[in-house]
């Protein structure tokens, strides 16, 4: 994936307020799962905007 790679330094996800989803739903996120959650990648310098009903999350790796 391009975060495994090393080329992203930042990432910006839209969260909704709807909920979809299911066993065919596309990922938001490609490669590899961590193991475990303490192995997850953690991100850096958030920051949240609400833009009207949704929230905008920014954060770097």
């Amino acid at each position: 994936s391009a975060i495994s790679s090393g080329i992203v330094d930042r990432v910006m996800f839209f969260v909704a307020p709807k909920i979809i989803g299911g066993t065919d739903s596309i990922s938001s996120i490609g490669g590899k799962s961590p193991s475990l959650l303490g192995n997850a990648i953690k991100l850096k310098n958030l920051r949240a905007i609400t833009i009207g009903d949704d929230i905008l999350i920014e954060g770097y790796l």
